[in-house]
């Protein structure tokens, strides 16, 4: 049913031009925010069980199991408000609602030390560009032996950098192997 719903979406959009009411999506939808990505922009693709799109504001609100996914990163929520772009892309999201972040190794990395990155929290700010999640509502962070809470947590996805404010937890450090000392 979800993957069926994305033909009539845009007949939604067709008919919210028509009347300017927001268009109203079925349950599993596919978001018709999907489109073919720029050269420096993977498409963010969005699904959930109800979406109602307002295209003169480009925004859609989703709810009811609700993904994001972009690349390789999944962000799970209960609720969702996105804005998009001219060109149809997603620039912003708000995910309320046991929202659940999911990010697997990237390609190429050794298999030692690189595991999936996890996060939840109650709310996510998500941006496109720079691609950044912000979690709020008792945030916490994990990968591998290594969990992170705290009052705020801001990952930035382009350059794997993590700011924790109020930060608590435990953290293991991966230590490379020292060079042999010179003789």
């Amino acid at each position: 049913m979800r993957a069926i719903a994305a033909g009539l979406l845009s007949l939604l959009a067709v008919a919210s031009a028509a009347t300017g009411k927001p268009a109203e999506a079925p349950a599993g939808a596919k978001s018709a925010l999907q489109t073919e990505a720029s050269k420096d922009r993977r498409p963010v693709e969005l699904v959930c069980d109800r979406m109602e799109v307002f295209h003169r504001k480009r925004l859609a609100h989703c709810t009811g199991r609700v993904t994001l996914k972009r690349g390789s990163m999944l962000l799970n929520c209960d609720k969702l408000e996105a804005r998009y772009g001219e060109d149809g892309e997603i620039d912003k999201a708000v995910c309320t609602g046991h929202v659940h972040f999911f990010l697997p190794p990237k390609a190429g990395e050794d298999e030692e030390g690189s595991e999936p990155k996890e996060a939840g929290g109650e709310r996510a700010d998500y941006e496109a560009e720079p691609e950044v999640l912000a979690l709020t509502g008792k945030p916490w962070m994990r990968q591998g032996d290594s969990v992170v809470r705290g009052r705020r947590i801001v990952y930035d996805l382009s350059e794997d950098r993590m700011v924790v404010e109020q930060a608590r937890g435990r953290l293991k450090l991966d230590r490379k192997p020292e060079a042999e000392p010179r003789r």
